[in-house]
């Protein structure tokens, strides 16, 4: 639970910095959009992970 936490933020960190990017010019939108969509297909799954596990364990859900 506590890595699904930690990677949760890291893809939030991924994620802003990627947006940086892209409204800096760093990277081109075709860049962008395929980091973002998979990066955000990866971040649902860890949460709803992180959510079952929270379920199991009697924790309460955020």
């Amino acid at each position: 639970l506590l890595q699904g936490y930690a990677e949760e933020h890291a893809i939030q960190d991924l994620l802003y910095y990627l947006a940086d990017g892209l409204r800096r010019k760093s990277i081109g939108l075709d860049t962008y959009l395929k980091h973002v969509r998979e990066l955000s297909r990866k971040q649902f799954i860890l949460r709803a992970t992180m959510r079952k596990c929270r379920q199991i364990a009697g924790l309460p859900l955020k």
